[in-house]
């Protein structure tokens, strides 16, 4: 039987068969780069992956509509030299049933006090769970039904056409010099922290002093969400904000759930980017560390053993990294625990790959996951086909892994509890094969913001904006 069950926003249905249904209560479901994910403590889980196995797509291509019959997954081999094979959906009700289990009974959110800068500012900043009867803006998040305005660059936002922009910091800054006050709004929220975040809500609780530090803010947005950026100032800024959140964690402890310690972190970090803005000098303490982390990986790629392979039909980068001991043992780091940014500064293509002591890990970057208003990359890949075909050609039962296409910066590679067995070289052909032949999976970016040669003129010109 079908069970039908309404979106966020009520417009849509999805249509689920009647077991996969029962174990929604909780969820919010929403169309997000055309998959339906569901939703809870900001957990994001894509449905169609879970009911119908690795690879999964809608065989109508209708994404509402989710029932078995109409889902298949696509498998890959290697050796086929880069044929798909669309197979029935492989049913894991023990799988289901973990994903979506029933949380126990929380209590209501702790009570939080809204953060405010200076008693006379227009807005307070209040997390996302406790907005969602209160008048808002929404910046760098999505929306909820007290939201009046949107100011985001995630998938599906409703930010207004003026104001979109690559960076959520973006669409405020453009926001607040036209903002005409409504008595009605007195809050910003967010459902998380980042620097983006940050900017974003600093811009809407501080307007006058974001203006006077756009560029800067813009900056260190960049750095934040994007891992990339030319400017040493904004980049140490950077790494200063996110030793003082890591302070701040430190110091919060375990609180009694995630609102609050969304809210005890913004009370630590808007006075201190503002400070940090106005600073004369940042102290090195903050950003010292972390920057040596950088040069040391700058220093690693500028070695005359490292290769970088572009692929812009293909929006794959391969990174070919000399033989250095301080890589050995690091293939279940993210970059090999290297500084991505060294990485995201010499390549615009967001799905990277990187060979090292006969290991590969490869990195779909934040930039395919939001919507872009300009330099939108190739849509996303579901490299979920691909894990299933390296576990079943890994020689040594390697446990491959990959963390999912509509996570923000999913990673693929093997845990790192035994070597592969299969050489590097041929994961990357292999790769090469699945990336030519593989559907788009996360589509954030309406089709016709699109240039089909967008990504050509991307290698050419440069960096992403």
């Amino acid at each position: 039987m079908t069970t039908l069950l309404p979106l966020h926003d009520g417009d849509r249905v999805v249509q689920l068969d009647d077991d996969v249904a029962a174990w929604l209560d909780g969820f919010e479901l929403r169309l997000l780069a055309g998959r339906i994910v569901a939703i809870r403590d900001n957990q994001f889980i894509d449905l169609q992956n879970l009911i119908a196995g690795s690879g999964a797509v809608t065989r109508d291509g209708n994404p509402y509509d989710l029932r078995r019959r109409n889902l298949g997954a696509l498998h890959y081999d290697f050796g086929r030299h880069g044929e798909l094979e669309l197979r029935d959906a492989a049913t894991d009700g023990a799988g289901l049933a973990a994903a979506l289990a029933p949380q126990t009974a929380a209590a209501p959110p702790s009570p939080v006090d809204a953060v405010r800068l200076a008693s006379g500012d227009r807005l307070a900043f209040l997390p996302f769970e406790h907005a969602r009867n209160v008048p808002n803006i929404s910046a760098d998040a999505t929306h909820n039904a007290a939201t009046r305005i949107t100011l985001s660059h995630w998938p599906a936002n409703r930010t207004p056409a003026r104001y979109k922009a690559n960076l959520s910091t973006e669409s405020v800054l453009r926001f607040v010099p036209e903002w005409v006050d409504d008595p009605d709004v007195r809050h910003v929220t967010t459902d998380h922290f980042d620097l983006d975040g940050l900017a974003s809500v600093y811009g809407l609780i501080a307007p006058d002093h974001a203006l006077r530090h756009q560029a800067r803010l813009v900056d260190v947005a960049r750095f934040g969400d994007f891992a990339r950026g030319r400017s040493d100032a904004a980049r140490r800024l950077s790494f200063a904000l996110n030793a003082v959140a890591a302070q701040a964690s430190r110091d919060i402890g375990t609180p009694r759930d995630e609102s609050t310690r969304i809210a005890l972190v913004f009370r630590a970090l808007l006075p201190a980017l503002r400070d940090l803005l106005d600073a004369p000098s940042i102290p090195d303490a903050l950003w010292r560390d972390a920057d040596r982390h950088h040069a040391a990986t700058e220093a690693l790629l500028d070695h005359p053993d490292a290769t970088l392979e572009q692929h812009p039909e293909l929006d794959l980068a391969v990174f070919r990294l000399p033989a250095a001991d301080a890589l050995r043992g690091r293939v279940s780091q993210r970059y090999f625990g290297l500084s991505p940014i060294g990485f995201h500064n010499r390549t615009p293509l967001s799905t990277v790959a990187l060979v090292a002591h006969g290991d590969v890990v490869v990195h779909q970057r934040y930039e395919g996951w939001v919507e872009r208003v300009s330099a939108a990359p190739r849509p996303r890949r579901d490299l979920s086909i691909f894990v299933r075909a390296l576990q079943a050609a890994d020689p040594h039962a390697c446990r491959w892994q990959y963390d999912g296409v509509q996570h923000i910066m999913p990673r693929l590679g093997h845990d790192g509890t035994r070597p592969s067995g299969i050489p590097a070289e041929t994961i990357v052909r292999e790769l090469k094969r699945l990336l030519a032949v593989a559907p788009a999976a996360w589509q954030p970016t309406p089709a016709p913001e699109r240039s089909a040669e967008a990504p050509l003129a991307r290698v050419a010109g440069g960096a992403l904006g």
